[in-house]
């Protein structure tokens, strides 16, 4: 998968999540998600964190290989272990979105062709589904379709009325929903080029 995607699959877990379980859902921590979804990739010289950190991507990459160390419990539990400080600091929600925005990195490799080995150093890769032909590969159709959602919206999308808790946050989605929802409702069965 590319940054991009990780991005927009972390944004949808952490906003998502913040309406389901009601935790505040504040620009920091939307960007901490954000920031920690590409960082797995930090194995891959050509990622968007491999590039300005090649002398260390490169390194990981030709010692333990793509979606192996950096992909794994090990880099998980080294992650909380390095974050938990935000605690002390009564900051425990972007503890949370740190490791929220971490997972959803992994999770979503793990719908890859090749899967992750999430119990490095043990060479199983874990992979879901376990069906090789239901896994996206990268740049492919399906993987389009599936963070596409359901479709584009039309009159009975209202979002006049969302709120995540966060005042400008809510403010900045309220208008830029409205104006795409407008746009698209003046253009039924055409969707916005991604």
């Amino acid at each position: 998968m590319i940054a991009a995607t990780h991005a927009a699959f972390a944004t949808g877990l952490y906003l998502g999540g913040s309406a389901l379980f009601e935790y505040p859902a504040g620009p920091v921590g939307w960007v901490l998600a954000v920031f920690f979804s590409i960082v797995p990739d930090i194995d891959l010289p050509t990622s968007r964190i491999g590039r300005p950190l090649f002398w260390l991507s490169v390194r990981l990459e030709r010692q333990h290989g793509h979606r192996t160390v950096t992909h794994s419990l090990v880099a998980l539990l080294l992650v909380a272990g390095v974050a938990s400080p935000l605690f002390a600091v009564d900051c425990g929600d972007w503890y949370w979105a740190i490791l929220g925005g971490y997972w959803s990195h992994l999770w979503l490799d793990m719908l890859n062709v090749r899967g992750i080995d999430l119990f490095w150093p043990s060479p199983i890769r874990v992979v879901m589904p376990g069906r090789t032909a239901y896994r996206l590969e990268v740049g492919s159709k399906a993987k389009l379709v599936l963070l596409s959602g359901p479709g584009a919206p039309d009159h009975r999308h209202d979002v006049a009325d969302f709120e995540c808790g966060e005042p400008a946050l809510d403010d900045w989605l309220k208008r830029r929903a409205l104006r795409n929802e407008k746009q698209w409702v003046s253009r039924p069965g055409k969707c916005p080029a991604v």
